[in-house]
């Protein structure tokens, strides 16, 4: 089958945006459970790896799937309170759990010797070890083998020994039509309706998402492009990177030097009209970035504590101020109001804390010098209560309304689940 070129949008077979266009994705695609527990996870998702020999070059094409169709015999079967089983599927070629939810009047109506044919949902349920990188489209993709069970979406006893056969042959057969080389006029006229059902299923080639969107016409693959994200993502390995990605979000572009310490960006900063691109706010935190660095460093502190004054006094920010506000109306009178405002979004947004009202004292609510001790206190105050029977604690009294002013859900989530990395080592 010829496919067009496409290096113009950059996409692969595992492209998240098309990989839902293959039929093999949605249908319970027949497999041996050799071949069940031989799929590779790629990005994220289940694959069936081919070798594709063409010529002096061997391809490998990957075709995503999610559901597949077993039959065998029940070797194991348990039966549970909640309507449940638990069954072990043995069909010559190895062995898999299977677990699902029945009717009360199904109770004790498989058994163990009964030869059943078995649709359900791959799922897994680890990851056992890393093998070598895959390929696919000039692109390298981390390759995972995992552990995996079958969950059922139905379960029929066989009566007939001769659908076991059958089973096997389609196994083959789909196998053999997986990169099925066709043009694309026979491909779409070999669904004729002279041809039964089964040679239709030995003439149709079984085809990709990305083998499927080249077949698409032009309009609707602009359609598809324009629909995804600023770029496809891999799967992160690593659960902190995860975290983050899940707490910035999958299209932040954000590259600001601050990110990481403040766990903060663009993306989530409220909006100032006198500093629609935040020019000024940016360059106030990297000033205090650098005052929390050449502090923190000198004095053995803690953390970065400063006075309103000392920001307006600045003589670095004081011209990005003026150049900011210089096409308003008033420019001296936007200019304080740009220091005001800007103060008081980043403590809304849970960058600043006011801690002296008097003296117009202020934090830097720093990732590593507050807010992860702040939880790492609060946690280690929270076991001890436990311990001790004591609910009210007053020891880390300070430390804990760092994460009660301004700080979201999110970012309250993510501070928790580190600090409890830090405790964990």
């Amino acid at each position: 089958m010829t496919l067009k070129s496409s290096n113009d949008h950059s996409l692969t077979p595992l492209s998240h945006c098309i990989i839902a266009l293959s039929s093999a994705y949605h249908e319970y695609i027949p497999l041996t459970i050799h071949n069940l527990h031989s799929l590779v996870l790629l990005s994220g998702i289940d694959c069936l790896l081919t070798n594709l020999s063409e010529g002096n070059d061997e391809t490998v094409h990957v075709l995503p799937v999610s559901k597949t169709t077993i039959v065998g015999t029940i070797v194991y079967c348990q039966y549970k309170a909640n309507c449940s089983m638990s069954l072990v599927i043995d069909d010559g070629t190895g062995l898999c759990d299977c677990t699902g939810w029945i009717q009360e009047d199904d109770f004790d109506k498989y058994c163990v010797g009964n030869l059943v044919k078995i649709q359900g949902f791959i799922k897994i349920l680890s990851l056992k070890e890393k093998e070598k990188s895959i390929k696919v489209a000039e692109k390298f993709y981390e390759a995972w083998s995992c552990i995996r069970e079958l969950q059922i979406h139905s379960i029929n006893i066989i009566m007939d020994s001769n659908e076991e056969i059958l089973h096997w042959l389609q196994c083959m057969q789909f196998r053999k039509c997986i990169g099925m080389k066709m043009d694309v006029e026979d491909l779409l006229n070999c669904n004729n309706d002279d041809d039964d059902d089964e040679q239709q299923m030995m003439n149709t080639p079984v085809l990709n998402g990305f083998e499927t969107f080249n077949l698409l016409p032009e309009t609707r693959q602009q359609q598809i492009l324009a629909s995804r994200g600023f770029e496809e993502l891999d799967v992160l390995p690593n659960e902190i990177d995860r975290m983050l990605r899940k707490y910035f979000g999958r299209d932040c572009r954000c590259s600001m030097s601050y990110k990481d310490d403040l766990l903060y960006c663009h993306c989530m900063a409220s909006k100032e009209p006198l500093d629609p691109e935040f020019r000024f706010r940016d360059a106030l935190l990297e000033k205090l970035i650098q005052m929390e660095h050449n502090f923190v460093h000198k004095n053995n502190a803690s953390r970065l504590e400063f006075l309103y004054q000392t920001v307006v006094d600045d003589q670095e920010l004081r011209p990005i101020s003026s150049e900011v506000v210089a096409g308003t109306a008033y420019p001296e009178i936007n200019q304080r109001r740009l220091y005001t405002n800007t103060f008081k979004m980043l403590r809304k947004d849970g960058v600043l804390c006011l801690v002296n009202i008097q003296k117009d004292i202020y934090v830097l609510l720093t990732k590593n010098r507050v807010l992860i001790p702040a939880a790492i206190a609060q946690i280690q105050d929270e076991r001890c209560a436990d311990v001790n029977g004591n609910t009210t604690t007053t020891h880390h009294h300070k430390k804990k309304s760092f994460l009660e002013k301004g700080i979201s859900s999110s970012k309250l989530r993510l501070i928790k689940y580190l600090a409890y990395r830090e405790l964990e080592r």
